[in-house]
């Protein structure tokens, strides 16, 4: 059984640990933050300021995978591949610490 929160399937568990409350109410909720999450909604708002969005995403850190192929040549430090997510994720996103199951 699945809830909507603006046209995003949301599972009943994932609400019930607290994921939507009476105050949450999001326009674009996006699963995952690595780059492809946190591009969407950098794009998202670029075209809209005031969208209300969410990015769920249990990591602390952000790893920049396309990098690793230039690490994995010795062109790139590995460790410039790692970021901590706080520092990547969006400043107006919503960011939602825990899985999705």
């Amino acid at each position: 059984m699945s809830a909507m929160i603006r046209g995003a399937a949301v599972t009943r568990s994932a609400l019930r640990r607290g994921f939507s409350s009476a105050k949450a109410d999001y326009d674009v909720v996006i699963v995952g933050g690595g780059c492809g999450g946190i591009g969407a909604a950098s794009q998202l708002l670029m075209k809209d300021r005031g969208l209300k969005i969410a990015i769920v995403e249990p990591s602390d850190e952000h790893y920049y995978q396309p990098g690793w192929t230039l690490a994995g040549a010795n062109l790139l430090p590995m460790k410039s591949t790692v970021e901590q997510m706080s520092n990547v994720m969006p400043k107006k996103v919503t960011w939602v610490k825990q899985k999705c199951e």
